[in-house]
């Protein structure tokens, strides 16, 4: 089945619409309720392309009530094994959540893991 070995002739779902995955995080907090420098997040992924240039694009919240999302950049270009990439944040925050869209068709996409640099901000400071 095509399913388990993607192929650019499964770009598409069988009406003819693109797949394009998104992925939403909780909100985390990373540690105790204080501010953190947020440095950047590491994203692993592969994303094959099907003959266009896909991409995965990185945004990201900075409180559990925002409903809207900032977008990151570097955006997250098509390889031919997996990377893993770093994607800057730049922000003092008391935590964050991460959103991972594609933008375009891909003959396969695989998302390995999502990690965040972030250190504790001294009170005294």
């Amino acid at each position: 089945s095509s399913c388990w070995e993607p192929t650019s002739a499964v770009a598409a779902d069988a009406d003819g619409t693109n797949v394009l995955p998104e992925v939403e995080t909780d909100f985390f907090m990373l540690g105790a309720p204080s501010l953190k420098r947020l440095r950047r997040a590491y994203v692993s992924y592969d994303i094959r392309t099907a003959g266009a240039s896909p991409y995965l694009s990185v945004s990201a919240l900075y409180s559990p009530e925002a409903t809207s999302y900032t977008a990151l950049t570097p955006t997250l270009v098509t390889t031919t094994t997996q990377q893993r990439k770093p994607v800057a944040i730049n922000k003092r925050a008391l935590g964050v959540g991460l959103k991972i869209a594609q933008v375009g068709a891909s003959a396969d996409t695989r998302l390995y893991g999502i990690e965040v640099e972030a250190h504790p901000i001294e009170k005294s400071r």
